[in-house]
């Protein structure tokens, strides 16, 4: 590097990366001109999948502006595919990753998170092409498919509810499903949509007596969720859902505590409202001082 020997090791990457990657890291992401992504992804694409995955994800993490550009689309698609590859076989929900509400713990928790589903969420403007890529890339893992980016993907690609299914049936996940229909990127669509998707939901545990106790149990902390439209469906023999009574109860006092703080707040609103009136009026009646000119 100090030597300027660019031209020298250009051809010579593999051994380069071998010798050293940490240092490999830092000269290839730092001098992108000299060692362009195109030159340095294709010989290590011939000699190892694994280090072409670390030069990609390098890329992706340091070198993001240099990386994203639009020529560089069939290096994202390829990466993207590379991720499904190599993503492990047991999921990890720990580690990086943004915070959702855990209804069932009544805090927060960290969402799950992995490598391509950080890629898949940045804003890379390949995005559509990459989406159409990551779905079969991600249903053909072995040897369980990646449902937690499929969920993702099939989200962004406008069929949620196909999403919703995978959260129930594949993941098993009544709080991340819960969780995924208020997601923000769904309450920018139409509400007919989201209602759609949580009458969804209630037919799939209305059939699960003990994911029907679960979603009681969550239903007083939602607040797209109208506790009596579900309550009127459920059936007449509820004898497989235990504490039924007291789940029951619990919707109750939210349903009664979400009322007296919708009250309390709509006083205040109008406190405000009437003390901005008042001086508002008192500044429309002070005098003006007006000179002759």
């Amino acid at each position: 590097e100090k030597q300027g020997l660019f031209s020298t090791v250009s051809s010579k990457i593999i051994n380069l990366v071998r010798l050293s990657k940490p240092l490999s890291r830092r000269l290839l992401v730092s001098h992108v001109d000299k060692l362009p992504v195109q030159a340095v992804a294709s010989q290590l694409a011939v000699a190892d999948k694994r280090l072409l995955l670390w030069y990609l994800d390098a890329m992706f993490c340091d070198a993001l502006e240099v990386y994203s550009s639009a020529d560089n689309a069939e290096w994202h698609a390829k990466q993207v595919e590379l991720y499904a590859e190599f993503a492990p076989s047991t999921p990890n929900t720990s580690g990086e990753g943004s915070f959702c509400f855990d209804f069932k713990q009544r805090q927060l928790s960290r969402r799950y998170s992995s490598p391509l589903l950080r890629f898949l969420q940045s804003e890379l403007p390949s995005q559509a092409l990459l989406q159409q890529v990551a779905l079969p890339a991600c249903a053909s893992h072995l040897p369980r498919p990646l449902f937690h980016e499929m969920v993702f993907v099939l989200a962004r690609l406008g069929d949620p509810r196909k999403a919703l299914q995978l959260h129930l049936a594949e993941l098993g996940d009544l709080a991340g499903a819960i969780d995924f229909i208020e997601e923000p990127l769904l309450q920018e669509k139409a509400l007919p949509q989201q209602q759609s998707l949580w009458e969804d939901l209630v037919d799939h545990c209305l059939q699960r007596p003990a994911q029907l106790a679960q979603l009681l149990d969550y239903m007083g902390l939602l607040s797209t969720l109208n506790p009596a439209k579900v309550l009127a469906r459920m059936p007449a023999n509820t004898g497989g859902i235990p504490q039924l009574r007291r789940r029951l109860l619990r919707i109750l006092q939210h349903s009664q505590l979400r009322e007296f703080q919708h009250a309390k707040c709509s006083v205040m609103l109008e406190d405000d409202a009437l003390k901005l009136l008042r001086q508002k009026n008192q500044g429309l009646r002070r005098a003006i001082k007006v000179t002759s000119s």
